[in-house]
């Protein structure tokens, strides 16, 4: 297993182990954020900085080294010509990446020597987190899970790591415990060992989910592309971790 890869779901599993004994101590997402970057830093276990090239933007002629954390927060990852035209992923921030250990480069907008969040290229990346903390009660914060999904997946192709942490809302995990409504549930990803559809989970008709499953079981097919689900507020009995990758080509 990369290295990247296992310090990354390492933090996650104590993430989600720490939040279901205290669900009301980290509730935004910037808060997630900030506690699971303290976490893979921990476990990439003194890999926490790399040596990247920063290069001047237009043109590139000129190059530095300089010395950059590897795990960064709202990174702008700048995808192949073939996402050109895809707007979600040229203009979207990915909540949370890892460097690779060597081989980065950072480029400086031509606003300013010290403006380098204008693009980060794949090559650099090893593995990408989305992050959500809502209510998956609403449509329209369901919808973001599916965006994210697919964003992930898409970067999949790229040769980087995905993982989707979510922090569900309408879950029970933040009910009192003497509390006997029952209406209000969490998005039920997977009710069986077997895969269930994206778009079936939403309710919602997309093109760009039809062919995405959502399965408790890792794919045993090596060469599909997945990317990794937490669900850190799932009830007890329902899976935690879960995959979600295409059905075909």
């Amino acid at each position: 297993m990369d290295e990247d890869v296992a310090a990354l779901r390492t933090a996650i599993q104590e993430f989600v182990s720490s939040h279901r004994q205290r669900p009301f101590g980290i509730l935004r997402e910037i808060g997630v954020q900030a506690e699971l970057k303290r976490l893979v830093d921990h476990h990439l276990g003194g890999r926490t900085h790399v040596l990247a090239t920063v290069i001047d933007e237009p043109g590139g002629a000129r190059a530095i080294e300089v010395e950059t954390d590897r795990v960064r927060l709202e990174a702008k990852i700048c995808l192949p010509q073939e996402f050109a035209e895809d707007a979600e992923l040229t203009r979207d921030r990915t909540d949370l990446l890892i460097y690779r250990a060597a081989g980065v480069s950072l480029f400086r907008h031509r606003s300013g020597p010290g403006d380098i969040v204008y693009k980060t290229l794949p090559e650099s990346v090893s593995a990408a987190v989305e992050i959500k903390a809502s209510p998956s009660i609403q449509l329209n914060q369901r919808i973001r899970y599916a965006s994210d999904i697919v964003r992930l997946l898409k970067l999949r192709n790229c040769g980087i790591a995905g993982f989707f942490l979510l922090l569900d809302k309408s879950s029970s995990l933040y009910r009192e415990p003497d509390c006997t409504l029952s209406a209000m549930a969490g998005i039920n990803w997977a009710p069986t060992p077997e895969a269930s559809s994206l778009g079936g989970i939403l309710n919602a008709e997309d093109p760009a989910w039809a062919d995405i499953v959502v399965s408790a079981n890792e794919p045993l097919d090596e060469r599909t592309k997945y990317i990794e689900i937490w669900d850190v507020s799932a009830e007890e009995g329902r899976p935690q971790r879960l995959f979600a990758y295409r059905a075909v080509a």
